[in-house]
């Protein structure tokens, strides 16, 4: 009886957990996606320590029957089947994420796929592990069936990937069908999910290859030590606007946008930490695999599994983003650790410094996010009042979460926005700048041509908005801001010059601003060219 209880217990557990990774949106917060996700799950994280560290420390003997393997792939079901039915329900809801591919409780397809295929393995290794169980084969194989189809529905092509190299690794493993037999199945799945990657949204695979060769130059200019933190944000927008500054006719002129991650984790960590971080978590990745893939247990052969699943995911996405990625990485490391030791076996000064450890690890989570939840609501609380109308009431709060978050980027830039909407111009001024040295945006830099220009720093203002210009060509809103410059200072020649660009320049997608930027800067032409001579 008290197995099944703590059984249970650990599923409430696990399950929490990870439906703190899934966390949906709040407006409590500034960033109402991914903030509640980050939260709650470091809350459950510290909530399990503290839980393990209190079983394990009033525990004497090695329990017998309790499977934290049954009972984390129990509470994955249930993670899986929830967002699964969110994810559905919600595309019922708005039909047009039939072909923009659905999200569920995550910022963006990606963010679902990788979800669902890091958890996918569990239910699956249950079913392996007790065929003779037909109500729960059948309960689990239902699960697996609802996830594999909101997989397929997220349009993900890691995620497809990823189901391709489950089916590969399944039939290498198995050693049920003979190798003739082996082949012309996996010769398919290969051909299939190689013209899935290439042909299926080729613009946006050639706009990754094109933000990849630009972050490969960064990385040559800098292999050994990197930017530092931050530093992809800091450098590649910029290299992005030289590139087009050189070769303005480049095809990628309606592909580039803002961009801030590489889609390679690799290739980002290179940039801020030179090349020794992704070489050690490559080496450690490779490490875990060939730890997991010796043993014959079902938690390592599913660790295996997941373990593939997050290095697609690392090659074609940012992972790392995502509070499920490290959530795997322990449950990995958690079964590496266990092939070693058991807790219950080491020594009474060992099993109580880890004990300790386990409780301090806890509990030190607790007291981070009571510091922390105060100032994400209060930043929250004060975006939100903003667009109210109440921006010169906010002033004061934002002033001081300034002193909390004077290194966060993403605040200097909204405070930046905040102030320039109150007439704090000169203010926004000095925070822009600030901001200027931990964050190169396309925003930050249109933002910042409008400030100069409400200043009456024109020539500063036409030097920003050609940057941005020059770092998302396909936008309309910086030759908006050049031709009112251009004007400002008496440039009619070339402000009309940016007239004409604007009138002839092509539509990537049709939005009311660029409707409105077409129809005022026409009169303004054609009034200008009444007057010339």
């Amino acid at each position: 009886m008290k197995r099944m209880v703590m059984k249970n217990v650990y599923i409430l557990l696990y399950g929490g957990l990870l439906f703190a990774c899934a966390f949906p949106s709040m407006t409590l917060f500034y960033d109402q996606c991914n903030t509640p996700k980050w939260l709650c799950t470091l809350f459950m994280a510290g909530l399990l320590a503290v839980c393990t560290a209190i079983y394990y420390g009033i525990k004497r003997k090695r329990p017998t029957g309790f499977c934290h393997f049954e009972a984390w792939s129990e509470a994955t079901a249930m993670a899986i089947t929830l967002e699964s039915l969110y994810a559905l329900v919600s595309l019922f809801k708005y039909p047009a994420t039939w072909q923009l591919g659905i999200a569920g409780t995550f910022d963006n397809p990606a963010g679902l796929a990788l979800f669902l295929c890091s958890l996918l393995p569990f239910p699956l290794g249950i079913v392996l592990q007790r065929p003779a169980d037909k109500g729960k084969k059948v309960i689990y194989m239902t699960v697996i069936l609802l996830a594999t189809v909101t997989l397929l529905l997220t349009h993900s092509r890691t995620g497809i990937l990823c189901l391709a190299a489950y089916v590969l690794m399944g039939i290498s493993s198995s050693g049920k069908c003979s190798t003739r037999l082996g082949w012309k199945i996996i010769i398919p799945v290969i051909t299939l999910a190689g013209c899935f990657a290439l042909f299926f949204k080729s613009g946006s695979t050639s706009g990754r290859m094109f933000i990849l060769e630009r972050t490969w130059e960064l990385i040559r200019e800098s292999p050994w030590t990197g930017y530092g933190t931050g530093g992809f944000d800091l450098k590649y927008m910029n290299r992005q606007a030289d590139f087009f500054r050189q070769h303005p006719e480049s095809p990628a002129t309606m592909l580039a946008d803002e961009t801030g991650h590489p889609l390679n984790e690799f290739a980002y960590l290179w940039v801020e930490y030179g090349i020794v971080v992704p070489l050690a978590l490559l080496f450690l990745w490779m490490g875990t695999w060939h730890i997991l893939r010796k043993r014959k247990d079902m938690p390592s052969q599913t660790g295996t599994y997941t373990l593939i699943s997050l290095l697609l995911f690392a090659l074609f996405s940012y992972p790392l983003k995502y509070p499920i990625t490290w959530v795997i990485i322990g449950y990995c490391a958690v079964i590496v650790g266990m092939g070693h030791f058991k807790l219950l076996l080491l020594p009474k000064l060992l099993k109580a410094l880890a004990v300790l450890f386990l409780a301090s690890f806890g509990i030190g989570l607790w007291i981070h996010l009571a510091r922390e939840i105060p100032w994400e609501k209060e930043w929250g609380h004060a975006a939100r009042e903003t667009l109210k109308g109440k921006g010169q009431e906010m002033m004061p709060r934002y002033a001081r979460l300034y002193t909390h978050f004077s290194h966060n980027p993403e605040f200097l830039y909204n405070y930046t926005a905040e102030l320039f909407q109150a007439g704090h111009t000169e203010k926004a001024w000095h925070t822009a700048q600030a901001c200027r040295k931990q964050w190169n945006k396309y925003n930050l830099e249109l933002l910042t041509g409008d400030i100069c220009r409400e200043l009456r720093k024109y020539e500063e203002a036409i030097c920003h908005y050609q940057r941005a210009a020059y770092m998302c060509p396909v936008r309309f809103a910086p030759l908006e801001g050049l031709y009112y410059a251009y004007r400002n200072i008496g440039d009619t020649i070339r402000a009309d010059s940016i007239a004409q660009i604007i009138q002839q320049k092509k539509v990537k997608i049709p939005s009311y601003d660029v409707e409105r930027i077409k129809k005022e800067i026409k009169p303004q032409k054609q009034r200008m060219l009444k007057n010339v001579p």
